[in-house]
């Protein structure tokens, strides 16, 4: 009876375990994927302040162009980041 208990027991940390370290691979990714949106959301906006500032001395109307591509691009990363969160909740797995 004490060693069933004590396998039970031994199992139900090692369970606890792995439920962690899943836990902390999650944290990761998200951690990841956070750092990357944040990098690439800071270059969209730099291209769009820079050729804002640019253009209205210029009026280089390629700039602005440019410009309106990058919020494009930027508000398209937002979009895509739902499916980052729906993969992360899943434990990135694939459905």
């Amino acid at each position: 009876m004490r060693a069933t208990i004590f396998i039970s027991l031994q199992r139900k940390d090692e369970k606890i375990f792995d439920m962690e370290g899943e836990a902390e691979d999650r944290s990761k990714q998200f951690i990841e994927a956070l750092s990357t949106l944040r990098h690439d959301l800071l270059n969209d906006f730099t291209i769009i302040s820079g050729g804002l500032s640019v253009y209205t001395m210029t009026k280089n109307e390629k700039l602005l162009e440019n410009a309106i591509k990058a919020v494009d691009r930027a508000i398209a990363r937002l979009k895509k980041t739902k499916d980052t969160e729906l993969f992360l909740s899943l434990g990135g797995k694939m459905l």
